[in-house]
């Protein structure tokens, strides 16, 4: 399923790619930054859930639907999860297993609406949309422990803003900001729900 999913992702951004050549209302480029994140918990976590810095990096193709307004789809891997208590210890702790690091890597399908929003002469626009995340990985302790409470498949939704910077006649580069909070459960552990929100900061370049 997840080598399915991989795979009808690529040839879709590479078709799109190739057509956005004799099309001006598509563009395609790639993205990549930080991610700092973090796991809400519902119900009886004891333990704090500091930010994780992680990779955020993708690809993308949009499709200008009107002057000021465009619709990307993305294709990223993006890491997820949270910092947890460094002294926990199986044999003395009381509670469930606390991973000092608590990471989660998800291929992630946000659909963004972006509208174009110049602050002076700066092009500024603004992005909000859903993405779907796919489980693929996770690290080392959280596979020990907890396997089988993480969830395959996760929604949420996602909302930002970036500036844009011409620097060719089709080339562009750009910088975005976004902020990303799940809807469903990322994790559950007897009765304890984790969901997954972060902060991502990116660098990308895109061809008109």
């Amino acid at each position: 399923m997840r080598q399915t999913v991989i795979t009808a992702v690529s040839v879709f951004l590479l078709a799109a790619a190739l057509h956005a050549q004799v099309d001006s209302r598509w563009q395609y480029g790639i993205k990549a930054g930080l991610s700092a994140s973090t796991n809400d918990a519902s119900g009886n976590w004891p333990y704090r859930a500091d930010f994780r810095t992680g990779l955020d990096a993708g690809a993308f193709l949009s499709w200008r639907f009107a002057f000021s307004a465009s619709v990307s789809m993305e294709a990223h891997y993006v890491q997820n999860g949270h910092n947890g208590p460094n002294d926990w210890d199986p044999e003395r702790s009381e509670g469930p297993p606390a991973a000092a690091d608590f990471r989660i890597d998800y291929l992630s399908f946000p659909i963004l609406v972006r509208l174009q929003m110049p602050v002076g002469k700066l092009p500024t626009y603004l992005l909000a949309g859903p993405y779907f995340n796919f489980k693929i990985a996770e690290n080392a302790e959280v596979k020990k422990y907890y396997a089988a409470n993480l969830e395959p498949f996760v929604f949420g939704g996602a909302i930002g803003f970036g500036h844009q910077w011409q620097v060719g006649a089709r080339l562009a580069m750009f910088g975005e900001a976004l902020y990303r909070h799940d809807f469903m459960k990322a994790f559950e552990y007897n009765g304890t729900k984790l969901n997954n929100r972060a902060f991502s900061i990116l660098l990308g370049v895109k061809i008109d």
